[in-house]
């Protein structure tokens, strides 16, 4: 593949000294190449001066605004005949080789495009394609955790009845389910304590019956008491322990659970103080048990803005069906008169020791669920994005809002993209990512299972770090351009700014725009030939900036189950060629990088938006559930809501590859 030509090469180097002694923030307008340089001595040359190619403005609202544009048009070759910028005519004297021009443009919210076209009176031509991005507000540059750098809200989900309860157990797609797994999974046994009553006990910690002693005289007589122990015998078992269902309220979740078949072995034993004869004792074993156990939970959930959330017991009820004792208590006829009563305290001592275990057995399944459900899982910890530029940016996020109502739930997580690793650019970026801000979208609770708002400053945070990352730096842009049917190209290219997403010009579209991509490119013999040809008949070295707005939408990929950028309409494609080493052919190659970057430009964003899988949930780190399980947004549908693309369907259970 043939490679850019030397003097190109020693041109763009020192292009990259004069950006950083000019300015640590941002770079300088493009190269003046009328001393000197021989394309610079054919064609005519725009600059802009104000705003500087590649600025980030923090400037402005986020409305259209008003952006002085100040450069010049020079024609090194003969005085210029006709000057556009931006669709305005600017009037040319006629005398002298160099226009200066001061005009109002345009300023939308994100990427800018400061086009134009000069021509001198001998018709050779130039055009001007030079960006810039506006907002009122930028994040920190940050590649390291910051508090400031955070994307509030940058997920708001709201999660219907569906997925908190849908009734069906057979599949793990909802809360209950996963609480119920867990919830089978608890050692109830090692929440019952062994020491169940004893009486008369004056130190319920040590759960003995009390002792006296006995002055006999010539000895001291120490004794039980009169009365009784009762103590755990056995494992407690049950048939069945599941959640029966769970209801979003105001507040909180209202929990109904069950046992089937519990027993409870005890051993039973009674003591007879005999005074100075001593104390004998005797002991009994059986069961008590129940057909089943219902207990019904509300469990309040305050509304959190950040952290993890707090889970508060309000109120249990239990009730026991089918209650019985196969304790025999004839074995302990040394204490008969105190029978009846140990008997009467068989029921309520059944009652006590379940509704004792039940809130830890609550907080040992549920809890790790609200935990992996509403505050852990949501996000990826890391975003890839596909080859060639093969970036991996990291992902830290968090709860950052909580609240539950009638038959939902709310949550909102806070994110910051960060680059795992920088490539240097000829430049230091002055800013972080772009900032819009805005409210989250209107959730239905009856329309779908789960909406999933993801907001546009997480996808610009996104792009700003894969653009930090270097994944717009491509080290073969001819490979992209063979894949897409050209051949004959070969050559790199160096983002200046990070593409941004933009709102579009339908409620429902977006304009993902990319500004100042300074490509460095040889274009071969038989291409340059076929569209008019150079002097020489060579390959012809250039270099050149691209800026590009592209529209379209985002859709979900089936296959990957990750997000996808369907290409619209409309596409606008500026070049600037600002060095060639034919400069007869400098026009030729501008046509032929315009139409391969019109191509190549969306298949480049697209590779950027399909690194970011849908968020979903990772069940693995909780216990009882099949290893790899996860929750993924099933027939999932997207939709334009201010500031937030809106993803509403179900959710299903699916496996980790």
């Amino acid at each position: 593949m043939e490679r850019p030509a030397k003097g190109l090469s020693l041109l763009l180097g020192a292009l990259a000294v004069a950006l950083a002694a000019a300015c640590s923030e941002e770079p300088a307008t493009a190269p003046d190449l009328s001393d000197g340089d021989e394309a610079g001595s054919v064609a005519p040359l725009i600059t802009v001066s104000s705003p500087r190619r590649a600025a980030m403005l923090a400037d402005g609202t986020m409305k259209n605004d008003r952006q002085t544009i100040v450069g010049e048009a020079c024609a090194p070759a003969g005085a210029l005949r006709s000057l556009t910028v931006n669709g305005e005519t600017v009037r040319v004297s006629g005398a002298g080789s160099c226009q200066p021009f001061v005009l109002q443009q345009g300023s939308r919210w994100g990427l800018s495009i400061v086009g134009g076209r000069a021509e001198d009176e001998q018709g050779n031509t130039a055009y001007l394609a030079h960006s810039f991005l506006r907002s009122p507000s930028f994040f920190p540059l940050a590649t390291e955790p910051s508090r400031e750098a955070r994307v509030g809200h940058a997920v708001f989900a709201q999660f219907n009845q569906e997925v908190i309860d849908d009734g069906d157990r057979s599949d793990i797609d909802d809360v209950a389910t996963v609480a119920s797994l867990l919830l089978a999974g608890v050692d109830l046994d090692r929440l019952i304590p062994r020491s169940l009553h004893a009486q008369p006990d004056n130190d319920p910690a040590d759960g003995e019956v009390d002792l006296v002693t006995h002055d006999c005289g010539i000895y001291h007589q120490t004794n039980q008491r009169t009365g009784f122990r009762i103590r755990k015998a056995g494992a407690f078992t049950t048939a069945e322990v599941a959640v029966d269902h769970i209801d979003a309220v105001e507040g909180g979740l209202d929990v109904s659970l069950f046992i089937s078949r519990p027993r409870l072995p005890v051993r039973v034993t009674g003591y007879l103080d005999l005074w100075c004869l001593g104390g004998p004792s005797a002991a009994v074993e059986g069961s008590l048990q129940a057909d089943i156990i219902r207990a019904d939970a509300l469990l309040t959930i305050p509304p959190s803005a950040n952290g993890t959330p707090l889970l508060t017991l309000e109120s249990l009820d239990v009730d026991v069906g089918g209650f019985r004792s196969d304790v025999d208590l004839g074995g302990l006829l040394i204490i008969d008169f105190l029978l009846d009563e140990l008997a009467g305290l068989f029921d309520p001592l059944f009652r006590d020791a379940i509704e004792d275990l039940l809130p830890a057995a609550l907080e040992e399944s549920l809890r790790p669920t609200i935990k992996v459900l509403l505050s852990e899982a949501l996000l990826p910890v890391e975003i890839d994005i596909p080859l060639p530029t093969a970036a991996r940016l990291k992902v830290e996020s968090g709860l950052d809002w909580l609240a539950l109502g009638e038959g939902y739930g709310q949550l909102g997580f806070y994110a910051q993209v960060i680059p795992t690793e920088v490539k240097s650019k000829p430049y230091d970026a002055a800013l972080g990512s772009i900032q819009s801000g805005g409210a989250p979208p209107i959730f239905s609770a009856s329309e779908y299972a789960v909406g999933l708002g993801l907001k546009d400053d997480l996808l610009n945070q996104v792009l700003w770090a894969a653009w930090q990352a270097g994944a717009f730096d491509l080290e073969d842009l001819g490979a992209y351009a063979n894949g897409l049917g050209v051949d004959g190209i070969a050559g790199s290219t160096v983002a200046y700014l990070p593409p941004v997403v933009m709102p579009g010009r339908a409620a429902d579209e977006i304009e993902i725009g990319i500004g100042d991509l300074y490509v460095e490119v040889t274009v071969g013999s038989g291409l340059v030939s076929a569209q008019g040809g150079s002097a020489s008949g060579a390959p012809v070295s250039a270099g050149l900036y691209v800026s590009s707005i592209v529209s379209g939408s985002l859709a979900i990929d089936p296959a990957t189950n990750a997000l996808a950028f369907g290409l619209g309409r409309h596409r606008q494609v500026d070049v600037q060629v600002v060095a060639a080493d034919d400069p007869a052919a400098a026009a030729v190659i501008r046509n032929i990088m315009e139409t391969v970057m019109h191509d190549v430009l969306p298949v480049l964003l697209s590779d950027a938006i399909r690194g970011f899988a849908l968020p979903g949930f990772d069940l693995e780190v909780i216990g009882q559930i099949p290893s790899g399980t996860v929750l993924e947004l099933d027939g999932a549908h997207i939709d334009r809501r201010g500031s937030y693309h809106l993803l509403t369907g179900s959710l299903r259970q699916g496996s980790r590859p």
